[in-house]
């Protein structure tokens, strides 16, 4: 059965489904349980790492019943307001197993600005490690990053990004003016 990304608001205009503006419907193919990201994402905002909301649905499509999913909010600004001061700041995608230097797209922000991401870049390719310290905490929120990571290695998501580059998200609140790293994809 395939899934879905639905954005409510894409063709009428601020309608929203049960206060969502966007959300995903998730075949979970790679987790029998369907309980996976529900769990995970649970666990992840309890350590203070952001992640989607998730439930469970029941989809029909054209009088057909496609049978159960997991529905995950979107990222929105929304989502975003429930873990930064600012929800207007540039969120990026990670993609395929690709790392930081390796041509991150934008779900929020504008597409032709990555200064925040060459920034952090910049500071990671430092030689002196003072500096480089000095230099990635004027960037990266060191102590939500350290967060992320220690998440992600004691839940075991390997398909994520400290072991894998891949399903993450990065924001860049512009009231800090940090990068965050966020998990996405924990079935």
């Amino acid at each position: 059965k395939p899934c879905f990304t639905i954005n409510t608001d894409k063709y009428k205009g601020g309608e929203r489904f049960h206060g969502l503006k966007k959300f995903h419907l998730n075949n979970a193919r790679e987790d029998p349980s369907f309980l996976r990201q529900l769990i995970a994402g649970e666990m992840a905002r309890v350590t203070g790492v952001p992640a989607l909301r998730c439930t469970h649905a029941i989809v029909t499509l054209n009088k057909r019943e496609l049978g159960l999913y997991v529905l995950a909010e979107g990222y929105t600004k929304d989502f975003l307001a429930e873990f930064f001061s600012d929800p207007t700041g540039d969120l990026y995608e990670g993609g395929f197993c690709k790392d930081i230097d390796e041509g991150l797209t934008k779900d929020e922000g504008d597409p032709k600005d990555f200064r925040a991401i060459e920034t952090l870049l910049a500071a990671c390719r430092e030689d002196d490690a003072s500096k480089r310290w000095a230099k990635l905490g004027a960037i990266l929120d060191t102590d939500r990053f350290a967060t992320f990571l220690a998440f992600e290695s004691l839940l075991g998501v390997g398909d994520g990004y400290d072991f894998f580059r891949n399903n993450y998200r990065v924001y860049h609140d512009p009231k800090t003016r940090l990068l965050s790293f966020i998990p996405h994809g924990m079935d």
